[in-house]
């Protein structure tokens, strides 16, 4: 592989996710062609499932129609032009290559083409390197997250999979995101609370717990959940 561009500084470890390949740059359909000498920036942050959060991206890439022999140079937006060459090309000639590129801070990647003429440049990305994020943060897959469990769309502190919990402030209704947690009072947002026994309260607030009962005279109330786990008296 070539073209690899130092990123700015990240919290270490980097782990590697791979992505379906998905197309990121094309030039013959919008900026034209990169023009010797002047460098060009492209946003993958947000692109093809791409986080913030991405220190790096595995791409390839194709040039096509150059105007004359040359080569192109991929690198983190905002630093210096490296020596060493992405691709390199004859005129008129498609050619394609591998590289694992930098990004820049805020997610760009910078292109320039050397040392005349001009060409068009194709990036498909296909995997990101990234820090795994904490608890709180949002996830789309356990690896993505330090703990390595992605509940509710965040990462969460523990697998979170009892009968009326949940990760994530929206189901919780307090709290904060990340932290496991019972599912708000009164609510089932997973429609699975009535699965859970009436004496463990997974149920809403109301339900009987405990019955009425009288020994040797003495009357004691029946018990209610109160909707978060707790049995109460009346």
């Amino acid at each position: 592989m070539s073209g690899v561009g130092s990123a700015a500084p990240v919290p270490l470890p980097l782990d590697f996710f791979t992505l379906i390949p998905c197309r990121v740059v094309d030039t013959r359909l919008a900026g034209g062609p990169l023009v010797a000498g002047i460098e060009r920036t492209f946003l993958f942050a947000g692109a093809c499932g791409i986080p913030s959060t991405a220190a790096a991206v595995s791409v390839n890439v194709a040039v096509t129609a150059p105007t004359a022999a040359g080569n192109v140079r991929l690198y983190p937006a905002g630093s210096a032009v490296p020596n060493s060459s992405t691709i390199n090309y004859a005129a008129g000639q498609t050619r394609s290559n591998n590289a694992v590129v930098g990004l820049s801070g805020a997610g760009e990647l910078a292109a320039q083409c050397q040392p005349s003429g001009s060409t068009h440049l194709i990036v498909d990305v296909n995997g990101y390197a990234a820090p795994r994020a904490s608890n709180g943060a949002p996830c789309g897959a356990p690896n993505q997250c330090s703990s390595n469990f992605c509940v509710d769309g965040v990462c969460c502190d523990s697998a979170c999979n009892g009968l009326c919990s949940a990760c994530s402030i929206a189901k919780k209704g307090s709290g904060s995101d990340g932290v496991c947690g019972n599912v708000g009072p009164g609510t089932d947002p997973d429609n699975e609370c009535a699965q859970q026994a009436q004496s463990t309260c997974g149920t809403t607030s109301g339900t009987v717990c405990a019955a009425q009962t009288c020994v040797a005279g003495v009357q004691t109330n029946a018990m209610t959940c109160n909707g978060v786990g707790g049995c109460n008296a009346n």
